[in-house]
């Protein structure tokens, strides 16, 4: 069977195996989705099989770089009326030197010990 010029195995296909509709809207700065711009796309599909195709599209598209599991804490945040950060948490503890310390450090050690 073809469905917009994909095609599938007949008798496998059924409306989740069908591509999205409405497919997922590019994103505003043009490569990830903020937080709250994920979370109002993912609310505009129905809580289930289609919120779930659109999430993990949004994964797989690369719009979000975070996990299934943020994706939905954002939702869930957003339905219990908590305010959504900016941007996505980077994973891990916050760096103990910057870059420029760093380096400062080792021009400061190569003079010292030429």
């Amino acid at each position: 069977a073809v469905h917009n010029n994909v095609i599938y195995r007949v008798g496998i296909y059924n409306k989740f195996s069908a591509p999205l509709d409405p497919p997922l809207p590019p994103a505003q700065n043009g490569t990830t989705y903020t937080p709250t711009e994920a979370t109002h796309i993912a609310k505009s599909y129905p809580s289930g099989p289609l919120r779930s195709k659109a999430v993990n599209a949004m994964i797989s598209l690369k719009y979000v770089e975070t996990s299934l599991r943020t994706v939905y804490r954002m939702i869930h945040r957003f339905e219990a009326g908590k305010l959504l950060p900016d941007d996505w948490n980077p994973q891990g503890r916050a760096s103990i030197l910057t870059n420029d310390e760093i380096d400062a450090i080792v021009e400061k050690w190569t003079k010292d010990h030429p």
